[in-house]
Formats: structure tokens, C-alpha cells, sequence
């Protein structure tokens, strides 16, 4: 899809706040505790296999440590995606409300504002030995 300055994008921004509440919701409620019950687990260590006279229960038991490391590592770059996704869908919600409150001002208003924002006498030219300044 070709995106140029003059092409229409249509949002609704009462969905993407529902969206975006919905995903921190999500992150807040299960993710983040989900993954603090796991690390606890993890640090606590495995309990089996601890007296086993063979190879294959340590071997076991160190593979499972090693693919639970992993997981925890990899959850905690989806929480850090997460952040991010919240993060960019409040500054969107943030840049279209401050669009459409701009888009609301009527002329009076943009000439008021304009009026503000200018200097309150007219700038004038002095020529001083053929230049203007």
C-alpha cells in the first residue's frame, strides 16, 4: 500500500483505546505475574533427580533448566515488546486527539492565534546606503 501526505487513513480512536487497554490489561493481569511465578521457580531450581545415580536424570534435569531459562528470557522480551506497543499506541491516541482538537478551531480562533503569535507593531524596512534592514 503507497502511503502519501494526502491519502486517508480512518481511525477510530474509541477501538484502538479499547485495544490498547486491552493489551496492558492483559500484560498487567496475567503476563507480568505469570512470568515473576515462573523466575521464581527457575531460581528456586529443580527438585528432582537430586540422589539419581544416573547421568540421564542430571542430564534431564539440566536440559529442563536450560529450555525454562530460555523461556523466562523470551517472556521477558515480550513484556518489553508489550511496553512498546502501549508505549507507541498512546503517542498515536496522543498525536489524533491534539489533531482533532486543531482541526476543531474555527477561523476566529486560528486568526486570534496568529495575531498572538505575531509581533504587535508591523515590521518595517529602513534603508540605510541602499540596503534594507
Amino acid at each position: 500500500m503507497d502511503s502519501t501526505p494526502s491519502q486517508k487513513i480512518d481511525v477510530d480512536l474509541l477501538h484502538l483505546k479499547d485495544t490498547r487497554d486491552g493489551i496492558s490489561r492483559d500484560a498487567d493481569d496475567a503476563l507480568k505475574p505469570g512470568i515473576s511465578d515462573a523466575n521464581g521457580r527457575i531460581v528456586g531450581g529443580s527438585t528432582f533427580g537430586q540422589a539419581s545415580p544416573s547421568g540421564e536424570v542430571d542430564a534431564s534435569k539440566l536440559a529442563m533448566a536450560n529450555a525454562l531459562t530460555t523461556f523466562l528470557d523470551n517472556c521477558r522480551t515480550h513484556v518489553d515488546r508489550t511496553q512498546q506497543i502501549i508505549a507507541f499506541l498512546d503517542m498515536v491516541m496522543a498525536r489524533y486527539e491534539t489533531a482533532d482538537e486543531l482541526a476543531k478551531l474555527d477561523i476566529d480562533t486560528v486568526l486570534r492565534m496568529l495575531a498572538e503569535a505575531t509581533p504587535p507593531e508591523p515590521l518595517t524596512a529602513v534603508e540605510t546606503r541602499g540596503h534594507f534592514a
